[in-house]
Order: C-alpha cells, then sequence, then structure tokens
C-alpha cells in the first residue's frame, strides 16, 4: 500500500492560508477540518497495525495542536506498540497521557489506557531491574576454579585465570583493595 504525505501538514496549512482570500472564521475551519482528516487517518493507521505512520501523523497533529487529546491518545498507542519493551518509549507513552488527562480529565478511555501503561512499567521497570542485578552478581560470580577448590572467590584466582603472574600474597593483595 502506497501512501502520500504532505511534506509538512503545517506548510500545507500555512500555503492554503497565503493561496486564499478566507476569512479568519473559514482559516480556522480549514485547519480544524485538515486536523480531523489527519486524526482519521492516524486511526486508520492504528487499525492498519501501522504504528510508525500513526505515530508519525499524530507529531505532525501535535506541533499544529500541542493540546490534542485524540493525537496525545493515539500516539501514546503508537509508541507502546512499536517499543513496548523499551523503558524511556514506555515512560513518554504515560507523559502523552497523563498530559491529555490534565487536558480532558474526564476521558475514561485515557484513564483506564494509563493505568494499564503504569502497571507494564513497573513490571518492565522491575524486570530490568532484576536482569541488571542478575548480571552484576553473575559477573562478581566465582570462578570454576574456585568452586572446585571450594575456596572463596579471589582477585588472585580471576588474575591467574585471565593470565597475570600474581607475585602478591593473598593478603597483601587485599590490603590494596
Amino acid at each position: 500500500m502506497k501512501m502520500f504525505y504532505l511534506s509538512s501538514s503545517e506548510d500545507f496549512i500555512h500555503e492554503e492560508e497565503q493561496k486564499s482570500n478566507f476569512s479568519s472564521v473559514e482559516q480556522s475551519l480549514l485547519k480544524q477540518n485538515f486536523l480531523k482528516c489527519y486524526l482519521n487517518l492516524s486511526s486508520c493507521f492504528l487499525k492498519l497495525s501501522d504504528f510508525q505512520n500513526a505515530q508519525k501523523l499524530c507529531n505532525e497533529l501535535l506541533a499544529i495542536d500541542p493540546n490534542n487529546v485524540q493525537a496525545l491518545y493515539r500516539r501514546s498507542i503508537s509508541r507502546n506498540k512499536l517499543n513496548g519493551t523499551d523503558l524511556i518509549e514506555m515512560k513518554l507513552s504515560i507523559l502523552d497521557l497523563k498530559r491529555a488527562l490534565q487536558i480532558d480529565n474526564q476521558n475514561s478511555e485515557v484513564s483506564s489506557l494509563l493505568s494499564q501503561f503504569k502497571k507494564e512499567y513497573s513490571l518492565l521497570k522491575k524486570k530490568e531491574n532484576e536482569k541488571t542485578h542478575k548480571e552484576i552478581n553473575d559477573n562478581d560470580a566465582p570462578t570454576e576454579e574456585a568452586k572446585e577448590q571450594k575456596q572463596p572467590f579471589s582477585i588472585a584466582l580471576h588474575l591467574q585465570k585471565l593470565g597475570y603472574d600474581c607475585i602478591f600474597e593473598l593478603d597483601k593483595l587485599q590490603e590494596y583493595i
């Protein structure tokens, strides 16, 4: 499916305003209709699972109208679908939803999606912390030689395994640490 986009929605609106002799009311209606078309198109992209184009359209809409609740909501969904396991993108999705709720605090769809994303974010953050903790512990784990000799992990054994000659006695080496 080949799509044709305008170079920029702001440029299009600005060009149309300059070409015509529309009154300010007519220009406002033109802008509103243009935004509605882009909102509808972003909704279509979401339904087609084309999250990248949906996010792109919502970014353009928000450049023109930063308080558009539907654009914030749809961009949040797009971000989550594109990068659901990325903590930063998840946090940005949550921030979009919080901003949408500040504008329209009665919107139940935004509110429920925000609570869902917060839960997912908490789970992702917990998994990321566990993964980082495991990696740190794996790096500090005793070597196989230390396990076989039933000795605690020591820097001297680790250095020997890496091929360094250890000229320090173990207790002297510990003084330097």
